[in-house]
């Protein structure tokens, strides 16, 4: 076992461990789809509710063409992520609402970071997607930080 191995994690991943972290990776992506249009319907300002649509849109695409790549790639396909997308919003107010939006945002690029790691030694061309999707969800949870700073935390609706 190589010193990168151990600090990783594992002996000898596959391909179909990869496949699967990113089978979970695109119901999160899912997931963050349905959930920022629902912040979004419920957003206090046009403006607001403009960033949340267009993070969607992202979203919606970046989830597209995981599930393209995986399929490309030998995978069965993902799941239709209904675990995910079904958890309902919550909050009290908008700013709590982009609070929860914003730690999901963060558990999908902490799941692509882990993955990036073996899918660069297992699959390189799957890694270098990993890299892609991560660079763009921490783009997002830039945006977000801005809504969340935005938002007024003692509003209630």
């Amino acid at each position: 076992m190589s010193w990168a191995q151990r600090l990783f994690g594992f002996e000898g991943g596959t391909d179909t461990e990869v496949h699967a972290a990113l089978e979970e990776v695109h119901v999160h992506l899912l997931g963050q789809v349905r959930r920022l249009r629902d912040v979004a319907g419920l957003a206090p300002t046009a403006a607001a509710e403009t960033e949340l649509r267009s993070l969607a849109q992202e979203d919606e695409a970046l989830a597209a063409e995981l599930r393209e790549q995986l399929l490309a790639g030998g995978s069965p396909g993902p799941g239709s992520g209904q675990a995910e997308a079904d958890a309902p919003v919550s909050g009290l107010n908008h700013w709590a609402r982009l609070v929860g939006v914003l730690d999901q945002h963060r558990a999908t690029r902490d799941l692509l970071l882990s993955t990036t790691a073996r899918a660069r030694e297992i699959a390189p061309d799957l890694g270098v997607l990993c890299e892609r999707l991560s660079h763009a969800e921490e783009t997002h949870l830039t945006r977000l930080r801005g809504l969340v700073a935005t938002a007024d935390p003692q509003a209630l609706d």
